[in-house]
């Protein structure tokens, strides 16, 4: 009898332990099912679903959730096919831009200022430009590119820039079936014209970046005015830094070199390629007239006043007259389809220095 009654309190209670666990998982279905009840659902192959109007950022989407946009935004659905040969010598197919991932700031700029915008579906974290694409999935940086973070946006066309690391990456995401255009990582204006032109050619819109060009070259004209109004070109010392632990010297052949000249300065470091670390002999033995340096990695310092901080900068002519300047990288040391503007701004921003 015990045993029986021992038997019986269990099972009873067994019962009710398993219709307590029936009801809780039925309340959390009910929850889950109002919480994608209005969600689009995915229709027939080629038919995606829609995004929500974009807010502020506080509804920028989880990692890995995709946020899709009305699709009256988008461009171009019934897109015709082009062939178009990349400038790693791959011959591309493209015959959708309805979902196009983008590798690299400046790509990313290019796109947007074609009016392709609305049909970019993620980038990476080097693309700040313009401010839509934090709203957008964000892939790892240009060279540290993953074929399968990637592929999980469901593109249907990739654009980054011969820059993409590792190499294996583009054709990973070719072998699933997926375009992919590389056009040139550009360092100078040459490069950057015929970016933005194989970008143009791509999306089948050659006039608009004909006129994206017509204006950086309007912009870059009128930054050599003002330069041939100079009485001496400045001596420019630009110090590309990270936060603390980067802190470089541009020297030749560098992007850095290039923006220095284009907007009518001379770097002062010409003893070498490429970057070095900084050091305060090679600091005050410059004597620059002005210092450059990346806004973002000033602000990873602590902003100006601990950028100065940094070894033999307060000794140097533009230390002790207050010329040094944060710009914006990504309109300049990007070359994307913004650097006329920057440079103006630059070359007008170098003219008031030298004329205190």
């Amino acid at each position: 009898m015990i045993r029986i009654s021992i038997a019986r309190t269990l099972s009873s209670g067994l019962s009710i332990f398993l219709f307590g666990i029936g009801l809780s998982l039925l309340t959390a279905s009910s929850l889950v099912a109002q919480d994608y009840g209005d969600r689009p659902e995915r229709t027939e192959q080629g038919d995606r679903s829609e995004r929500p109007e974009q807010g502020d950022r506080s509804e920028r989407p989880m990692q890995g959730e995709r946020q899709e946009r009305p699709s009256q935004e988008r461009v171009a659905q019934d897109f015709d096919p082009i062939t178009i040969t990349g400038r790693d010598g791959v011959e591309t197919v493209i015959d959708d831009v309805s979902r196009i991932v983008t590798i690299g700031g400046s790509v990313t700029e290019i796109v947007y200022a074609l009016g392709f915008g609305p049909n970019v579906v993620g980038t990476d974290i080097t693309s700040t430009y313009p401010r839509q694409v934090f709203r957008l999935p964000r892939l790892g940086a240009l060279r540290q590119s993953s074929a399968e973070s990637i592929l999980s946006l469901d593109p249907s066309l990739v654009i980054t820039t011969t820059a993409i690391s590792p190499p294996t990456v583009a054709q990973q995401v070719r072998d699933a079936g997926i375009p992919v255009l590389i056009v040139d990582e550009a360092t100078s204006v040459v490069e950057a014209k015929r970016r933005i032109a194989d970008v143009g050619e791509a999306l089948r819109s050659p006039d608009k970046a004909s006129e994206i060009i017509t204006i950086m070259e309007g912009q870059l004209a009128e930054a050599a005015t003002i330069q041939d109004e100079m009485e001496t070109k400045p001596s420019v010392l630009f110090i590309y830094t990270r936060g603390a632990a980067m802190v470089n010297v541009s020297g030749k052949g560098t992007g850095a070199d290039a923006i220095v000249q284009l907007a009518g300065g001379q770097n002062v470091i010409t003893q070498y390629e490429g970057y070095r670390p900084l050091t305060a002999e090679a600091a005050v033995s410059s004597q620059p007239d002005i210092i450059l340096a990346p806004s973002h990695g000033v602000e990873m310092l602590g902003g100006l006043e601990n950028f100065m901080n940094q070894p033999g900068l307060k000794l140097t002519p533009a230390g002790k007259n207050g010329h040094v300047r944060a710009v914006d990288t990504g309109m300049l040391l990007s070359f994307g389809p913004r650097l006329g503007e920057g440079v103006l701004a630059l070359t007008r921003d170098m003219q008031r220095m030298m004329s205190e």
